[in-house]
């Protein structure tokens, strides 16, 4: 399909719209630092700190994009303790994802309502249906509690929602560095947590798919392949953290081998765990179903049952 050509209507409907964001993602960020633990919270947040303060390994897989970026923050942002700013990291990683979410869905419902064949110059709400879909989500009970304290999730939530954002863009624009952005995107985001795969696989796919003309061109395939794999550069850096291993570093990530006690691939594949285990100590067989199950208590709690219309808003836009 060709690009979106905008009319006069949707062009302050959008413009609108993003002015919107920014006052929305202001109110999320302000919210976010008055309810920020003020030093180290609980779970692993105390060993995330110590490996991004003296540049160590974290667990497995090691998290090196959020130790990096962490590390930065210690450096750059003025105010507070060593945890307040590691901390406050986190809560701008989370309010940026808040963002990108809003404009992702602001995007998609100005394209979507013309379907309606509403007037030009009618006001489309997709503002507000906008902040609807984003404050239902990042102002959920546990998104918001991780969104608080130096943790990699809201890092991830940052980059799944960044993903949305491009994808939708793409659908409309057909942009090449669009797509190139979205694999970028991709390796970034599994530098940083690997679920993030569970999203990036059928948006990728679905952007694939909608540009496979182009996008399936073996060149411009090589093209996407280069920037996921530049998006995964960070694990370098546990080759170089290895060598410096302050107290409290993880494993010996200096060498690929050394299964099963140490090296790289151990670390990455997270072995000690279990590759596609969620979390080490649990050997029950059905840990996959309890775990679906429990997500999916949280969803319909966190969202005031409004998720379970989510179907009828893909089906929906998807006729249209």
């Amino acid at each position: 399909d060709a690009p979106i050509e905008w009319s006069q209507g949707e062009q302050q409907e959008l413009a609108t719209g993003r002015m919107i964001g920014g006052a929305y993602f202001a109110v999320v960020l302000a919210l976010y630092v008055k309810t920020m633990h003020p030093t180290v919270a609980g779970g692993d947040s105390g060993e995330l700190m110590g490996a991004a303060c003296e540049l160590g390994t974290a667990h497995p897989p090691g998290y090196p994009l959020f130790t990096m970026i962490s590390w930065l923050g210690t450096k750059v942002i003025p105010l507070g303790t060593p945890g307040y700013r590691l901390n406050m990291v986190t809560v701008l990683f989370a309010a940026g994802g808040a963002y990108f979410h809003y404009m992702g869905t602001l995007l998609w419902h100005v394209q979507h309502v013309r379907a309606y064949g509403m007037k030009d110059d009618a006001w489309r709400g997709s503002a507000w249906v906008a902040i609807m879909a984003s404050a239902l989500v990042n102002f959920g009970p546990l998104v918001w509690m991780y969104s608080t304290h130096a943790e990699v999730f809201a890092l991830n939530n940052f980059f799944v929602a960044l993903l949305l954002y491009l994808v939708v863009r793409y659908t409309q624009e057909r942009s090449l560095n669009l797509a190139r952005l979205g694999a970028l995107c991709i390796g970034l985001g599994l530098s940083n947590q690997h679920t993030l795969i569970l999203y990036a696989l059928p948006l990728s796919g679905w952007m694939v798919w909608l540009g496979r003309k182009e996008l399936l061109d073996p060149g411009v395939f090589l093209q996407l392949i280069g920037c996921g794999l530049l998006g995964l550069s960070p694990y370098l850096y546990l080759f170089w953290s290895a060598t410096n291993a302050p107290l409290g570093s993880w494993g010996d990530t200096s060498t690929l081998s050394g299964w099963p006690a140490v090296g790289f691939w151990t670390h990455f594949l997270r072995r000690e765990y279990g590759t596609f285990s969620l979390y080490s100590g649990n050997s029950q067989r059905n840990e996959l179903l309890e775990s679906l199950t429990l997500y999916s208590k949280h969803a319909v709690n966190d969202t005031l049952g409004l998720v379970l219309l989510a179907p009828v808003g893909i089906a929906a836009s998807l006729l249209r």
